[in-house]
């Protein structure tokens, strides 16, 4: 599954692919090894990059354990302050969504692209939306 993609925040789906790909190539990693070990098909990560997606968040951290390198990282996020890191209940949210099933993390994602579509709209008018 994709998700739709920050770009102000943080680097593009197809921008992640490529240093995903990068990642593979300086780790002497095939394709076909990658897939086995994320359990993510090439074609999955095709897709994302094409529509400029990420894949679910799930798979990314599997992803970074697999290049011993971070989210903050893999996703190219810049805090304010310079510093790449997630802030902490960021990451107490990762560590808790990656012990729930399936199912659930995906009520928990409409859930989180409801009320970042209602930001959104709140941003773009500059209105409240209640």
């Amino acid at each position: 599954m994709c998700v739709n993609v920050d770009n102000d925040v943080m680097r593009s789906g197809t921008d992640l692919i490529n240093y995903i790909d990068k990642l593979r190539v300086a780790k002497g990693m095939s394709w076909a090894e990658l897939t086995e070990r994320s359990g993510v098909s090439v074609s999955a990560l095709r897709m994302c990059e094409k529509r400029n997606q990420y894949p679910g968040i799930k798979t990314l951290y599997e992803i970074s354990l697999i290049f011993d390198t971070s989210l903050e990282k893999m996703l190219d996020i810049e805090q304010p302050d310079g510093k790449q890191e997630l802030p902490q209940n960021v990451q107490n949210i990762i560590e808790m969504l990656l012990s729930i099933s399936q199912d659930r993390l995906e009520e928990i994602e409409n859930n989180i692209r409801f009320i970042y579509e209602k930001e959104m709209r709140k941003k773009d008018t500059g209105a409240e939306v209640g």
